[in-house]
């Protein structure tokens, strides 16, 4: 958060090099540390719900530093994020949660919508 704080004051289209390598660092040593503890500590992958909040974890981690900079394909990491968690909550009976989170989730498609009418994907042909 602190890399797409800094990159709009700076009113720069790309970070800062070296803030870039540390959030990169930071944001792929806590993706590496949080699964790797959640497969630890529940000797692998041993349920739905762990999936659905490795799903959480690795959709607002990437989905942040992503959109940080400035690169789109964040936008379909918090979709991950939201379609993960309200699916969680819906799993653990927790309707109103699970509705909170579905209105996020249209805010987020919204977002991503927006963003490729601003500027739409190059084709490789």
């Amino acid at each position: 958060m602190f890399l797409g704080l800094y990159t709009v004051y700076q009113n720069s289209s790309s970070p800062h090099r070296l803030f870039d390598r540390v959030a990169s660092f930071f944001t792929y040593g806590s993706i590496a540390l949080g699964v790797g503890f959640s497969l630890f500590d529940y000797g692998g992958v041993t349920s739905f719900s762990q999936i659905l909040e490795m799903g959480v974890m690795v959709g607002f981690l990437l989905g942040s530093y992503l959109l940080a900079k400035n690169n789109r394909t964040g936008w379909l990491f918090f979709m991950l994020m939201n379609g993960s968690m309200a699916a969680l909550m819906l799993v653990q009976q927790k309707p109103l949660l699970a509705v909170q989170q579905i209105v996020s989730l249209s805010f987020v498609t919204y977002g991503f919508w927006v963003s490729r009418k601003i500027k739409p994907l190059k084709s490789i042909c």
